[in-house]
């Protein structure tokens, strides 16, 4: 029988027992048709809907959002009470936070199993005995647990366990997501294989339950199951697919694309209904909708940058990018939280595009390059809300009458020098609670400036701060940190190849407990086709500022 000890962090103890209101909105007493739940704060419950659509809540304390398959998904967002409801069927929720101190302590805040007989994850309080407590397990049809915390997969599905402490009202809630039997992957590689493309692996993603990957090249996607096996593949587009985001919310894959041959209308995400993905060489219009979201990216590259004395750009300037250096192309994203609020939802997460190294124009007869901007040392990070998204979503052959957000729902800085063609690869990671951002080479000349080569950065998900823009003239912004990095003579935090080993510039894949899987590509002399495969990684904790990144042997 194979045991794996998995447990959880909770920051904090809860009161297992409070009910109360909000806003001065009491949620009526139980009846018969009402199911009591007790979450704490940023946690998550799936309840199976025949109709999604249905489903509200009396107050804002939580959230309630269709995800497509079958299933609400309920978000605590904050302290109080309410009823979630479809007319009939009728949740209590009750949501208190957890203090930083007191109560006790595991090692995580969620546990990842196989639906397997002969594996189970055990809850674990540090210096405590398991018979110290009783544990609760929320949805019977996705996990038991017995006296002794061991929890076993019943149905693939999401919930939480509670442990409670005999003798006392404290409590902590563990969330388990239940995989597939063949999951989790955390083989200690993959083989994607050969394909017959011209452009290498842009992105890679995993599902939520671990089933597949998928893998972005320009101009093809790749499903790969968790036995190595490939057993679909999407072909025949123009244009560039980048990286590749898989959004829990709906259970579909966001795909960046920049557009060719559409004019200035060129910025696109591919949503793909990965179910549908099951055999090779699938057409693009059978599997994806998409969605425009350039208004606003078109906006920022036709507008005037600053130089260094907050002088505007000269228009030649904007065949090589405008406002803070942006071009109208689009490369990496993710879902996650908004930047510094977490207010229950996740965004799509988008890293803006720049031009590459070599890219010249002539400005009054000198030929000049993006390495010769000022204002340009900021990676700029945008966020959509995706939750209304399906007004926008048409089939990829009526790609031509797409539209889509004219706003951002964020805009955000990030110092890190310019780097070639911006950032290539966005990851969301729930472990550290960052934004994993992976770049090509910095500009030479930023080098010579003062900037090291970094080539990773860990970006700090809960802090947002206006600040002054450097380069930028007297503008301000919402400016980003750094949670993980060594500094450089500018200020940015990063690290460069040498400080971790892993350059994860064509893909990355968070699995939110420590794990990353980390793409690499090969081609062949004549570029006629191209290789990816992945290898597993683990994050360790060196310092609060500082980790390093292991292969897992």
């Amino acid at each position: 029988m194979t045991k794996k000890k998995i447990a959880a962090i909770l920051l904090g103890f809860v009161l297992a027992t409070v009910m109360c209101g909000c806003n001065g909105n009491t949620p009526s007493a139980l009846d018969n048709k009402t199911v009591l739940l007790e979450m704490s704060v940023d946690e998550e419950v799936y309840i199976k809907a025949d109709d999604e659509a249905a489903w509200k809540s009396a107050t804002d304390v939580v959230t309630v959002e269709t995800t497509g398959r079958g299933y609400v998904r309920v978000y605590a967002v904050t302290d109080g009470a309410s009823i979630v409801t479809n007319g009939t069927k009728k949740y209590m929720i009750s949501v208190s936070s957890l203090s930083s101190t007191g109560g006790f302590t595991t090692k995580k805040n969620f546990i990842e199993i196989d639906l397997s007989e002969d594996e189970y994850a055990a809850i674990e309080v540090e210096g405590r005995q398991p018979s110290d407590f009783t544990y609760t397990a929320a949805n019977r049809d996705v996990v038991s647990v017995d006296e002794n915390g061991e929890v076993r997969g019943r149905g693939k599905g999401v919930t939480y366990v509670t442990v409670s402490e005999k003798n006392t009202n404290l409590s902590r809630r563990v969330t388990v997501t239940v995989c597939g039997e063949r999951n989790k992957l955390y083989a200690e590689s993959y083989d994607a294989g050969w394909h017959p493309t011209a452009e290498h692996v842009q992105g890679v993603e995993t599902d939520r339950y671990g089933d597949y990957f998928y893998y972005s090249f320009a101009d093809r996607l790749i499903k790969q199951s968790a036995d190595g096996e490939v057993v679909g593949t999407v072909t025949g587009i123009t244009g560039h697919m980048g990286d590749a985001a898989y959004n829990r919310a709906d259970d579909k894959l966001y795909v960046s694309y920049t557009r060719k041959g559409g004019g200035d209308k060129l910025c696109y995400m591919l949503i793909f209904d990965c179910e549908k993905i099951d055999k090779l060489n699938m057409k693009f219009e059978d599997v994806c909708t998409c969605v425009y979201v350039g208004a606003p990216i078109l906006e920022l590259a036709k507008e005037n940058g600053y130089d260094a004395e907050g002088n505007a750009l000269s228009d030649e300037w904007l065949s090589l990018s405008g406002k803070y250096g942006v071009n109208n192309s689009i490369d990496s994203c993710t879902f996650g939280p908004k930047f510094g609020v977490n207010d229950g939802k996740t965004y799509l997460t988008m890293g803006l595009g720049a031009p590459g190294q070599s890219e010249k124009v002539s400005v009054g007869g000198v030929e000049m390059s993006a390495a010769d901007r000022t204002d340009n040392d900021y990676q700029v990070i945008v966020q959509f809300d995706t939750s209304d998204w399906e007004k926008y979503a048409v089939p990829f052959a009526q790609i031509s009458d797409a539209t889509g957000p004219e706003n951002f729902d964020g805009i955000y800085f990030f110092y890190y020098g310019a780097h070639d063609y911006s950032a290539q690869n966005l990851c969301y990671d729930r472990y550290t609670n960052t934004y994993i951002m992976s770049t090509y080479g910095l500009l030479e000349a930023r080098q010579s400036a003062g900037f090291k080569n970094n080539c990773v950065y860990f970006i700090d998900a809960t802090e947002a701060e206006e600040k002054s823009l450097t380069g930028n003239g007297v503008e301000t912004g919402l400016v980003l940190g750094a949670k993980y990095g060594i500094a450089d003579g500018k200020g940015a935090v990063g690290y460069a190849f040498n400080e971790l080993q892993v350059s994860p510039s064509v893909g990355i894949v968070s699995m939110h407990d420590g794990k990353l899987y980390i793409a690499s590509s090969e081609r062949k002399a004549d570029w006629s086709e191209n290789w990816a495969g992945l290898t597993l990684y683990e994050i360790q904790q060196l310092s609060e500022s500082n980790i390093a990144i292991n292969k897992v042997a």
